[in-house]
């Protein structure tokens, strides 16, 4: 994660790799929620620490969110080749 840049541009958040060996790998479009996630994986924070932040003390919800995370975590290095 760390190998990426997240800006806001043109209203809306992206994810771009400045360095890339081979080809080109286009930038990815994301929305304020994932960008958030992003930022905290960013921090090194674990899927669990951010499902904490994100549920606001309901635990019902983090099993949830881990998942989320998970699965945007698993997108992002899908679509970066990491």
């Amino acid at each position: 994660m760390n190998k990426l840049i997240l800006r806001q541009a043109a209203g809306s958040w992206w994810l771009i790799m400045p360095e890339q060996k081979s080809g080109y790998i286009s930038p990815l479009q994301i929305n304020d929620s994932a960008a958030e996630i992003i930022r905290y994986l960013k921090e090194g924070k674990s899927s669990e620490e951010i499902a904490v932040i994100l549920s606001e003390g309901d635990s019902s919800l983090i099993s949830e969110i881990v998942s989320d995370v998970e699965t945007l975590r698993s997108s992002v290095m899908k679509h970066f080749e990491l």
